[in-house]
């Protein structure tokens, strides 16, 4: 097969790192966005953080627990929310976008 080099798809999916962004409320997208993640969760150790609307913060604790984190998604786009103008947070976040051992 050309020399393709296949790598095993476990392997390929262990400790990744999941940024759920939601644009609806929990009980709408609980059933195909946290389920789905929890099991990924479970079975490849992924982390996974969320950027939610406020009222929901508490229904996504689960999802983000023990090593990711929640975010509470801005009233409007163009508001700037205190998380992301505070720099030491910036520096914690930025290497959760960094596959690890990459």
């Amino acid at each position: 097969m050309n020399n393709e080099r296949f790598v095993d798809a476990d392997e390929a999916l262990r400790g990744l790192r999941a940024l759920v962004l939601t644009s609806s409320g929990l009980r709408e997208t609980k059933a195909y966005v946290n389920e789905p993640l929890k099991a990924a969760k479970a079975r490849w150790d992924w982390h996974v953080d969320v950027v939610c609307k406020r009222p929901d913060l508490k229904g996504y604790q689960e999802l983000a627990a023990p090593a990711g984190s929640l975010y509470p998604e801005p009233s409007s786009l163009e508001e700037v929310a205190p998380w992301e103008s505070d720099q030491e947070l910036a520096a914690t976040i930025t290497p959760k976008f960094k596959r690890p051992n990459a």
